[in-house]
């Protein structure tokens, strides 16, 4: 892979198991304040795992361990907070009617991390008492707010060690996800048929942080066949 910048082209790391699909759907995302770029490729175990590149320093860090199955990071989100990625991390193995061996199916979970040790994870428990302010005292607080959140843009910072132990499973069941897109307070994602269903379609859908709770786009019946055709 390769970051560009106004003056050249730098080499911040290769795939290892990448063909022609892999190549069609590779896609990395960029910090709000392109000092950082995070993308995911094969390792020699054929597990995918996240790395992050920093511009500053030159330095490509792998920041999960590969044992699972890590892949399209994202950082696009509220004050650039966490970084999502869908990650194979739920087994529910089931027997085989042909042979003598287990399948892993529809394990694939959508995960956020914040960025530092410092930020809460945003489905920390929160306080449900309203404190009733006078009118001064909330501009002068929205006016602080406003500051902070555009310091906050200005520079992302990531704490790289202890990464993936910072890892919270967003509360959806375990599928098939695909096209994931961090929005401002939520995720965006497409949700595909489980394996082992017939005749269902794919759902657009998003996860709102601050409602904590999955609402759907809309459904399609489109599906596709053992063949890779559209139905």
């Amino acid at each position: 892979m390769i970051a560009r910048d106004q003056r050249a082209c730098t080499d911040i790391g290769k795939g290892l198991w990448m063909y022609e699909g892999g190549l069609r759907n590779f896609s990395a995302s960029w910090s709000s304040d392109s000092r950082w770029v995070a993308f995911s490729r094969g390792l020699e175990n054929r597990q995918g795992a996240i790395f992050l590149y920093n511009t500053d320093s030159g330095e490509t860090t792998q920041v999960t361990s590969g044992y699972y199955h890590d892949r399209v990071p994202g950082f696009r989100s509220r004050r650039q907070s966490i970084c999502i990625f869908s990650t194979s991390r739920t087994m529910n193995p089931q027997y085989s009617d042909m042979d003598n061996t287990w399948i892993y199916a529809n394990s694939t979970n959508v995960v956020a991390v914040p960025l530092t040790e410092e930020i809460d994870s945003p489905l920390a428990p929160r306080n449900d008492e309203v404190e009733i302010k006078s009118e001064e005292e909330h501009g002068k607080e929205t006016e602080e707010n406003t500051d902070e959140a555009e310091n906050e843009q200005n520079q992302v910072e990531i704490d790289l060690e202890g990464f993936e132990s910072r890892l919270i499973q967003l509360p959806m069941d375990a599928g098939n996800y695909g096209n994931l897109s961090a929005l401002s307070g939520k995720v965006l994602f497409q949700r595909y048929p489980r394996t082992g269903a017939d005749g269902e379609g794919s759902t657009l859908a998003y996860y709102d942080f601050e409602e904590r709770e999955e609402k759907s786009y809309y459904r399609t019946d489109l599906r596709i066949s053992a063949f890779g055709r559209w139905q």
